[in-house]
């Protein structure tokens, strides 16, 4: 529609060397990079371009960070991508890494200009909503292998069991299942929306 806004859209993903140098294992090092690489350079983007109300083109990703083009019907519209965006790069990388994005409406004629703009957006979301990244070394892996041990004896020593668990890595909750194998076991899993994980952090303000 004639009447739809542009921006220029500039997004950044902090601490990518952090990420993908969090461990020594070759095998690990590849694995995050090669996630890092496919967010990136075509989730991200194409996120955006199944937005609603948001037509995307893409001017360049890769090196942890992107530039695109979105013609928005109302700023707002866009302001909500952009959230949803953050939460859907942090599912994808499992907490492993986070987003930062920043906008300034696009002049064809004076991109240098726009792109300034943006990327003042961008540091004062940086500012605002800084992104933590966890990593988890060799110790990290013997506490909650450790601990996945300690919960199946308890299990298996005939106790009833609750435990609040955060999977920050996939191997962890396959080696919980293995070690908890025949015995009656109920995962329930826990999605919050971002912005409502935000408010009860600042709400509670212990971390």
């Amino acid at each position: 529609m004639d009447d739809k806004l542009k921006y220029l859209v500039v997004v950044d993903i902090p601490g990518i060397k952090e990420y993908v140098f969090g461990t020594d294992k070759l095998v690990e090092i590849r694995g995050a990079s090669t996630l890092l690489k496919r967010v990136n350079e075509e989730s991200i983007g194409g996120f955006l371009s199944h937005c609603r109300n948001l037509s995307t083109s893409k001017v360049f990703a890769g090196g942890g960070s992107g530039h695109f083009i979105v013609e928005a019907q109302k700023r707002g519209d866009l302001e909500d991508a952009l959230s949803k965006l953050k939460t859907h790069v942090l599912k994808e990388s499992r907490g492993g890494f986070g987003l930062v994005c920043g906008f300034a409406e696009y002049f064809e004629d004076k991109y240098d200009v726009s792109l300034r703009k943006a990327l003042i957006s961008l540091e004062q979301d940086k500012d605002e909503n800084p992104v933590m990244t966890l990593l988890m070394g060799e110790q990290g892996d013997k506490v909650a292998y450790g601990m996945n041990s300690a919960i199946a004896d308890y299990a298996k020593a005939g106790c009833n069991v609750i435990v609040d668990y955060i999977a920050y890595k996939k191997e962890w909750l396959d080696d919980l299942r293995y070690k908890l194998k025949g015995i009656k076991t109920y995962f329930v899993k826990v999605a919050i929306p971002l912005s409502v994980i935000e408010e009860r952090e600042v709400a509670r303000a212990t971390s």
